[in-house]
C-alpha cells in the first residue's frame, strides 16, 4: 500500500492511498516536533505514514483542521472521507 500526502488542485491537503484501508481512519495525527503523520483506526490500531513532509507544506498543515483521506483507483479518487486532522507538540 502506498500512502501519499499530496495538494489537491483546489490547495486542500489530502491524504491519498492506492489501496482501500481495511478500517476507517478516524482520525489523522501530526507530531509537529518529528514531523510524523499517524492514521488512527475506528478499531483503535494506527499507521505511521512513510512520508516526508516538505517545508512548504508545513504552513499549509498548520491551518487546517481536518483532512480529507482519499482512495485512488487508476490515478481517480474512488472513495474518500474527511477526517479530524489533530496537531501533537509544538
Amino acid at each position: 500500500m502506498d500512502i501519499d500526502l499530496v495538494i489537491s488542485q483546489s490547495g486542500a491537503v489530502m491524504i491519498a492511498s492506492n489501496e482501500p484501508f481495511v478500517d476507517e481512519v478516524s482520525r489523522v495525527e501530526y507530531h509537529r516536533d518529528n514531523k510524523l503523520i499517524i492514521l488512527v483506526f475506528d478499531n483503535g490500531e494506527d499507521k505511521l505514514m512513510d512520508v516526508e513532509i516538505h517545508e512548504d507544506l508545513l504552513n499549509s498543515m498548520e491551518d487546517i483542521t481536518s483532512i480529507f483521506v482519499v482512495y485512488m483507483q487508476e490515478n481517480k479518487p474512488h472513495d474518500g472521507f474527511e477526517v479530524p486532522f489533530i496537531k501533537i507538540g509544538m
